[in-house]
């Protein structure tokens, strides 16, 4: 029996050849790529086997989805934080599906949320559904690093054409934060089950200051066309470092489930 890789996101499948579609990340058949050795006779039914029953050596984090494998649930996850107490037997049939039962639905009232019923929970709901965070996210991540730059070309060279680039750019990311903490907040509380582990704590810190900073230069700059010096542009710095920080944590969360 052949080992199969999904070049895209891990995935391995056991079998005479690859499947049609990754089952985890739904790439064709093209990506995967055959191991160097080949599993045959007890190897492969161990690995059939391992297969068939995965939740004897596949561990999930609740809180983030990171899947371990090993005999125990690690102490620590890697990922978000979480001591062992969050893992529980990985799903066999899917390790990445989320929870189905109504229990577990992350604003769940006993109905499913309706517009006229339970705006703010429709709403929600829609907010994860749709993915509104991590697209959210990419106003500032985008537009924060082009402000700086702007900012210290403008400071360097005395150009006031930059200077004013960089105040339009950060207004920007002043718009955007409010829906960039919202459904943060959002996405936290419902996928997350409001974990206050260290990844999340930091998360957190790294907003409040970057919202903090973009906060006074804007309102500095609003009223105070000349608005610049160390202390003003540190505070650009700053605000990128946050934005940068929590964004790469952010990153860690969506793109590193799978040990």
């Amino acid at each position: 029996m052949q080992e199969w890789i999904c070049t895209v996101c891990g995935y391995t499948h056991h079998g005479t050849e690859a499947p049609d579609t990754c089952p985890v990340c739904g790439a064709s058949k093209a990506v995967f790529e055959a191991t160097a050795a080949e599993t045959t006779g007890q190897n492969a039914k161990d690995a059939e086997k391992k297969e068939q029953n995965p939740t004897t050596s596949r561990w999930r984090c609740t809180v983030c989805g990171y899947i371990h494998e090993g005999e125990e649930p690690p102490d620590i996850c890697p990922l978000c934080g979480a001591d062992r107490s969050a893992f529980e037997p990985a799903d066999s049939a899917d390790p990445e599906k989320e929870p189905e039962n109504e229990s577990k639905r992350p604003f769940s009232t006993g109905a499913t949320p309706s517009l006229q019923g339970n705006p703010r929970e429709w709403v929600d709901e829609q907010i994860l559904l749709h993915h509104a965070h991590p697209i959210s996210v990419h106003i500032p991540n985008g537009v924060l690093p082009i402000a700086v730059f702007f900012a210290f070309i403008g400071i360097l060279f005395n150009a006031q054409a930059f200077k004013l680039a960089a105040y339009f750019n950060m207004t920007m990311v002043f718009l955007a934060l409010p829906v960039v903490l919202y459904t943060g907040f959002v996405e936290w509380r419902g996928r997350y089950r409001s974990a206050m582990t260290s990844i999340f704590r930091t998360k957190i810190f790294c907003a409040a200051v970057a919202t903090i900073c973009v906060s006074i230069i804007v309102i500095w700059r609003s009223f105070s066309s000349e608005a610049e010096g160390f202390f003003y542009f540190l505070l650009h710095l700053v605000a990128l470092g946050a934005i940068g920080i929590a964004g790469h944590l952010g990153g860690k969360l969506v793109f590193g489930k799978r040990g």
